[in-house]
């Protein structure tokens, strides 16, 4: 088959992406989202695949995370009417929807109750101010990126009674409330919920068990940390729920699954903490993660980060974890272990598939992108590095004709995340249009266990610049990056490293681009959203500890800077506030440094991945004509690809 022609930033449109796959209950066929283009719009719709194969869209429309009945004969989802999220339910026996209640707020996470007659949801309060009201603001936490402005609105848990459509709220305001479970019977709901006066000052969310007759409210975990996703064990006696072991930190602790008596009688039980890797889960109040579920023979499962790459794993009541299955987004499991999958690919985006839990057998059936085959997706190639304290894991990524190429280093974010042998766009782009893409999971990555991820703490820059550094030598000296052609990337924590690079190895880099980007970590501590921990991954607040704050910011040594500069940032992030790329934009151009600030109206912080097309096609563009224009550009075949 002939190879066909490289990626374009507008290629964007043609991406097909599918989530949230959920098994049958008797584990014959899956459902999953469909995500799609016309135009500028995203479309979705809810599709069934059964084994052989050849999906069935049930629903064209607006729909998130559907869940089906316990008898498999309906979908609930999250739909829309007009403006407002509204729950509804698809009845498979007659192909028909039917809109339960229209919601007042944001909703996510629609669970059936056992007996099929209620379904729990967690939904955060709308937004009934006007542009006139002032914003009063008297705790942290008031602001979410992606959301925007919180105020005093609240997450909370809710039951829908399906005869009447007659919307309860669980538990009383005051307290946000998350992640509710059933419990087998039907009488109970396990949650997490804040419940403490300084909740916006400390990393202690509970999960707690809430009797539905009473409303009483029952404490499971310990106030010592932050808990997400709980979920019951079949006979109704435990819960099983993931947690980070620190009240001081949202980010930089792994998650561990825990185990504990549904009625809060004992201490919870750590079943990971010998395999010494994180749950895969988003900080709260996020809903990225998924809850554990448990096997018929008491193991629960739950998909883990190991190494750069995703692994569905089993946890049993010995604290013994195995992998079942590699290379998985995400999982849904069936009561009698049929399940449904996410698999992460290296040649396109992931695909929906079967998977065996005995053998690890993954049975695709879905094919989404047909129109990537043709193109060659060359396997990265595995490096590793020493470094002071042990072996340094990295992901080189080459175009399929002889070197020595032009090179890119992608620095990641977190600075606990890891770069995986997945497809990315953005890196085959790259590598279509000639470069050598080198991705270093530096000291900090996630994935390596807590001791790897600790190397960093209230130390943020230098062993994660050296390793960067190591790497470029180690690619110039092995023939394979082209000398004088050098640049470096990156977002977020990313974009944090990739200013560290051209500030501390100015001589070696001859372009950067810094998106969603961090000059000074005062700034970024005291102007985030406050969603993470950023003064306890620093060692203390910058007013405890000026100097560390100083001198780990790059924006104290920006005059060293050399290399051409392209920064790209969401107007409304709250993560990394604007003002961070306002600093450097304003530090370079005083000393009339080559520098181009792009402002995207109306984007938050992940606009590369997750904005609007038009933002993630533009955005692409002048990411790949920079790096040209500055250390490509004299190659055949250079980008002019959506010049502006």
């Amino acid at each position: 088959m002939p190879t066909r022609e490289r990626l374009r930033p507008e290629d964007l449109s043609r991406l097909v992406t599918a989530s949230a796959p959920v098994i049958h209950p008797a584990g014959d066929s899956l459902l999953y989202v469909e995500q799609s283009y016309a135009g500028e719009e995203s479309q979705t719709a809810l599709l069934e695949v059964g084994r052989a194969g050849r999906p069935q869209t049930l629903v064209s429309g607006p729909v998130r995370q559907p869940a089906w009945s316990p008898d498999g004969r309906a979908i609930a989802f999250i739909g829309r009417s007009g403006d407002h999220d509204a729950l509804t339910v698809y009845h498979r026996d007659t192909g028909r929807t039917r809109q339960v209640a229209v919601l007042g707020g944001s909703a996510r996470r629609p669970l059936w109750s056992p007996d099929g007659r209620q379904i729990a949801l967690e939904m955060l309060d709308a937004d009934t101010t006007t542009v006139r009201d002032p914003r009063v603001v008297r705790r942290l936490r008031y602001d979410l990126n992606g959301t925007g402005y919180l105020g005093d609105r609240e997450y909370h848990v809710y039951r829908v009674r399906l005869d009447t459509g007659t919307v309860e709220p669980v538990g009383p305001r005051g307290w946000h409330h998350l992640y509710p479970a059933w419990s087998p019977d039907g009488t109970k709901l396990a949650l997490v919920s804040t419940r403490h006066p300084d909740w916006d000052l400390t990393w202690v969310f509970d999960v707690f068990v809430v009797d539905l007759n009473s409303g009483q409210f029952t404490p499971i975990s310990r106030s010592d940390g932050v808990a997400l996703m709980p979920t019951w064990s079949r006979d109704g006696e435990n819960i099983a729920f993931f947690h980070n072991h620190s009240s001081h930190t949202s980010s930089t602790h792994d998650y561990h699954l825990l185990l504990a008596p549904a009625d809060g009688s004992r201490e919870p039980v750590c079943l990971t903490h010998r395999f010494d890797r994180s749950a895969s889960q988003g900080m709260v109040p996020g809903g990225r993660g998924q809850p554990a579920a448990e096997l018929a023979d008491g193991r629960f499962v739950f998909v883990a980060g190991v190494a750069g790459r995703q692994m569905l794993v089993a946890a049993g009541r010995d604290q013994e974890t195995a992998v079942l299955v590699e290379d998985v987004g995400s999982a849904s499991i069936a009561p009698s272990g049929e399940a449904a999958v996410e698999r992460l690919l290296g040649d396109r985006p992931p695909e929906i598939g079967f998977a065996d839990l005995l053998s690890g057998r993954v049975d695709t059936v879905t094919d989404l992108n047909p129109w990537l085959h043709g193109r060659r997706s060359p396997e990265p190639e595995h490096v590793t590095l020493e470094s002071d304290d042990g072996p340094v894991d990295a992901l080189v990524f080459a175009p399929p004709d002889a070197g020595p190429h032009p090179c890119l280093i992608h620095m990641h974010g977190g600075p606990h995340g890891a770069v995986g042998p997945y497809f990315s766009f953005t890196i085959s782009l790259l590598v279509d249009a000639g470069y050598l893409v080198a991705a270093p999971n530096f000291r900090g990555s996630g994935g390596y266990g807590q001791a790897f991820s600790d190397l960093i703490h209230a130390n943020w820059g230098p062993k994660e610049g050296q390793d960067g550094i190591n790497l470029v030598r180690h690619l110039l000296t092995s023939g394979r990056a082209l000398r004088g052609h050098v640049g470096v990337y990156g977002g977020s924590y990313g974009g944090f490293m990739t200013n560290w690079m051209v500030t501390h190895y100015p001589k070696d880099f001859q372009a950067a681009v810094t998106l969603s980007t961090i000059a000074h970590l005062s700034t970024l501590a005291l102007g985030d959203d406050h969603w993470e921990s950023l003064t306890t991954d620093m060692g203390g607040t910058p007013y405890e500890i000026p100097d560390y704050y100083r001198e780990h910011s790059p924006l104290s040594l920006v005059d060293r800077i050399e290399a051409p500069l392209l920064i790209l940032h969401g107007e409304d992030d709250r993560t990394c506030a604007i003002v961070e790329a306002e600093m450097l934009f304003t530090a370079l151009r005083w000393q009339h440094k080559p520098v181009e600030w792009v402002r995207y109206r109306e984007e938050s912080h992940g606009f590369l991945s997750a904005g609007r097309l038009s933002t993630r096609i533009d955005a692409h563009g002048r990411l790949l004509r920079w790096f040209d224009r500055h250390i490509g550009s004299d190659r055949p075949g250079a980008s002019t690809a959506g010049r502006s």
